[in-house]
């Protein structure tokens, strides 16, 4: 007999030796029956007899009289899996179980899935870590942690986070007694812990850069409902069980391990926290859709954050001046702390993307050499001169774009990207004309570079401007 496969078979194989003992068995069996649904069988005195899970692939063979009809019940399947939660299932310790543990007088042991889960997750309030801080029963630098090196921005940012009501990463938490108090140690998530508490506390504000509604406020600041929701939002706890100190270390290690290697993004989304990061990544979000749908981005490049990157890069062009992409991080690092007329660039942004989705909805652009993405960068970096003149580029003209002359700059765009791929096609390159050649010269190689760059906007402009006259 059989019952469902895929469930792990009950390690420990039992013998019987003597009467007592047989009785203790089937005593023990009803109890365990109906705590989780385990199966029972045993021939006689002296005989084998073997104790599975119900959770496990068989039956024991032969079963015998009241055991022959034994099945697991719903309910009692129901009390297993939660049981299994804490990955234990019950047994009786009989002759040769030496892995089982006495505990007052009867003896359990794990099945084979018990020893793989060292933890339990939980839930807590941030009030309940506030209360544990009050009453000293909360450590936050135990040996393996990492000191307390966030800065004031990224503790606001975590702050904005749980104000939102978004998810933030689970602590790692494990329990001591200590001064007969039950102490919890964080393993991993000191920094993150640490940030709530000092705002719950009054230690510093929340920044502008993360939220303008409460910018500048401390948390007694807050509008009531805003601090009781705060202090309700549900924090994810992985709790380990009684763990030595070496397990300890090696799970803060493997917590620590990266197994992918961070692109220049992600690089720069994990150092910056302040004006500059928040302006980019709203901006990305906003035009994602968009992107992907043009195809300008895939949806693969989006998991690594390149929606921020492109955002970057645009937005620089106007707050500066066209340039290489290598430039960016200067722009983190200088509006990290404030970023002046940042409203007024946010604006023209979106005014630029508006203007090209009114040229290219995103199923039309994604059929042309425009949502090729350094392409694309010319196309905005032509539309925000046209605007708004964009700095140290006074030597291109500046075409007439207006909501009436939409169409006839469709159809220049149009025949830019057709002619672009009937020269890209040629092999007579005498016959492509000079300025053609340059700017598909610009377009093949190097295309992120800043002479590159310029030489193709100015190329669009030119040709915008001649045919608008």
């Amino acid at each position: 007999m059989r019952m469902s496969r895929g469930y792990p078979r009950l390690q420990t194989a039992l013998y019987l030796s003597n009467a007592a003992l047989v009785s203790t068995l089937f005593s023990l069996t009803h109890s365990i029956d109906a705590a989780i649904g385990a199966t029972v069988s045993s021939q006689s005195r002296g005989q084998r007899g073997q104790i599975y899970c119900s959770c496990c692939e068989l039956v024991p063979e032969p079963l015998q009289r009241e055991h022959s009809n034994a099945r697991m019940s719903s309910e009692n399947r129901r009390r297993l899996s939660a049981l299994h939660n804490i990955r234990a299932a019950a047994v009786i310790r009989l002759q040769g179980c030496s892995n089982a543990l006495d505990i007052g007088g009867n003896f359990i042991a794990q099945c084979s899935e018990a020893k793989m889960k060292k933890f339990d997750t939980r839930t807590y309030n941030v009030s309940d870590f506030v209360e544990w801080e009050a009453r000293g029963q909360l450590e936050l630098s135990p040996d393996f942690q990492r000191r307390a090196v966030w800065s004031q921005k990224a503790k606001s940012y975590l702050v904005d986070t749980i104000i939102r009501g978004k998810p933030m990463p689970k602590l790692l938490i494990t329990q001591d007694v200590k001064d007969k108090k039950n102490t919890r140690i964080v393993v991993d998530g000191q920094q993150r812990l640490r940030a709530i508490l000092e705002f719950v506390a009054g230690d510093f504000p929340i920044s502008r850069a993360h939220n303008r509604e409460f910018a500048g406020r401390r948390f007694e600041r807050l509008p009531d409902e805003v601090q009781s929701e705060f202090l309700k939002y549900e924090v994810g706890v992985d709790l380990l069980y009684d763990l030595p100190y070496r397990d300890i270390l090696d799970i803060f290690a493997r917590l620590n391990t990266y197994t992918v290697k961070l692109n220049g993004q992600e690089l720069l989304n994990a150092k910056y926290v302040g004006y500059f990061k928040q302006t980019v990544y709203d901006l990305g979000y906003r035009y994602v859709e968009y992107w992907i749908e043009s195809k300008v981005l895939t949806k693969a490049q989006v998991t690594r954050m390149l929606e921020a990157e492109l955002a970057a890069d645009l937005l620089v062009s106007i707050v500066d001046e066209i340039q290489t992409n290598k430039n960016i991080e200067q722009f983190y690092r200088k509006y990290e702390d404030d970023f002046d007329s940042v409203d007024e660039y946010e604006q023209q942004f979106d005014n630029i993307m508006s203007y090209i989705g009114a040229i290219y909805p995103s199923s039309q652009i994604s059929l042309t050499n425009w949502s090729r993405v350094h392409l694309f960068y010319t196309l905005f970096t032509v539309v925000g001169h046209a605007l708004y003149g964009l700095k140290n580029f006074s030597k291109a003209p500046r075409p007439k774009l207006t909501a009436g002359n939409v169409g006839k700059v469709r159809v220049i765009l149009d025949d830019i990207s057709s002619r672009y791929d009937l020269y890209t096609e040629s092999k007579i390159e005498e016959s492509i004309p000079k300025d053609w050649a340059i700017f598909i010269e610009r377009s093949r190689r190097a295309t992120t570079d800043t002479g590159a760059r310029l030489d193709r906007t100015k190329f669009v402009c030119d040709q915008l401007a001649k045919a608008l006259v």
